[in-house]
This record gives structure tokens, C-alpha cells and sequence, in this order.
């Protein structure tokens, strides 16, 4: 029983100890590319459009018994465009 909870410690031990280190090697450095700072400048175009419509129904009896009737359907339609652009000089 002994034996068995050393042989159970030991590989515990072994399993649970720190990692292997490796010789510390030179490594080639690879070179850094220039990176471009960024920038704001440029042109740029877009544009919209939009619809819409309705359906409204409405009867109106007056207090003397006239009933009128009113339908009311509308529609619209919008659109646009734009272009530009845009600079940045300095930071």
C-alpha cells in the first residue's frame, strides 16, 4: 500500500511539474512593414429614395341625417443624391 501511494506521488509529481525549457535560440527578426497612417481623404457618392401611401376611409353623418362619404390615398415618393469630397491634411 505504501509502495503504491509513493509510485501514485511520484508520477504526480512528474505529470504536474513545471514545463520543459528549450535553449533560448536567436530568432530572425522578420522585418516590419511600414504601416501607412490612415487617412480620411477621398471621394465618396450615395443616395436615398423612399416611398409611401395610405388608404384612409371616412364617413361622416352630419346631425341632420346627411351622410358624405371621404376616401383619402395618398402616395409620395422622394429621392436624392450626393457626392463629394472629403480631405485631411495633417493630423
Amino acid at each position: 500500500m505504501k509502495k503504491s501511494l509513493t509510485a501514485i506521488a511520484a508520477l504526480s509529481a512528474l505529470g504536474f511539474g513545471p514545463p520543459a525549457i528549450a535553449a533560448d535560440m536567436a530568432a530572425k527578426a522578420r522585418p516590419v512593414a511600414p504601416i501607412a497612417p490612415p487617412s480620411w481623404s477621398g471621394f465618396y457618392v450615395g443616395g436615398q429614395a423612399g416611398y409611401t401611401w395610405a388608404d384612409a376611409d371616412y364617413t361622416h353623418t352630419s346631425t341632420t341625417g346627411f351622410v358624405e362619404g371621404f376616401s383619402f390615398r395618398p402616395t409620395s415618393a422622394i429621392g436624392g443624391a450626393h457626392a463629394g469630397v472629403q480631405g485631411q491634411w495633417g493630423n
